[in-house]
């Protein structure tokens, strides 16, 4: 080789320097797309599906907790033919429920009254019928009670006269 064609020293520094600049520059540009996806593109997940009777015990945000939470009154509803039915409810909260005194009972007693009222004191006595409103008065409680609090009702009392 002659003096002539050998590279100077200085022009290997540039060249190995520019090089290094476009490696941290891609490198830098893949981190920060990563960062875009992560943080504003990626989707999110679906939120759980609301409970209903079939998917109690089977979804996992839709697990029943250990014990129910019994509804200290009573209520009296006027029946069909001036009858009346003495109920009492226990509700079925959701595992994930940690705090029951915040669930009040109120609505589940206003959706009670709504569900047996005027309805005639034969359609109540049958345990068909029974069981089949116990399991409206569940759909509508599930609806009622946000982030599916209550999974479902139990009849504590069930009297007719």
């Amino acid at each position: 080789m002659t003096v002539t064609s050998m590279p100077s020293t200085e022009e290997e520094k540039k060249s190995g320097g520019s090089m290094r600049l476009v490696i941290i520059a891609v490198v830098l540009m893949a981190v920060l797309a990563a960062g875009v996806y992560f943080l504003f593109l990626k989707p999110k997940p679906a939120p759980p599906a609301d409970c209903t009777p079939a998917t109690v015990g089977k979804a996992s945000n839709c697990q029943l907790g250990e014990t129910p939470l019994a509804l200290s009154d009573t209520i009296q509803v006027n029946l069909a033919a001036g009858h009346y039915l003495r109920i009492g409810l226990a509700l079925e909260l959701n595992k994930s429920v940690t705090d029951s005194s915040t669930i009040s009972p109120a609505p589940a007693f206003d959706a009670a009254i709504d569900l047996f009222s005027g309805l005639p004191m034969d359609d109540v006595n049958t345990a068909k019928t029974r069981d089949a409103l116990k399991d409206r008065l569940a759909e509508e409680l599930m609806q009622i009670y946000p982030d599916n609090q209550v999974l479902g009702v139990l009849f504590t009392q069930f009297v007719t006269q």
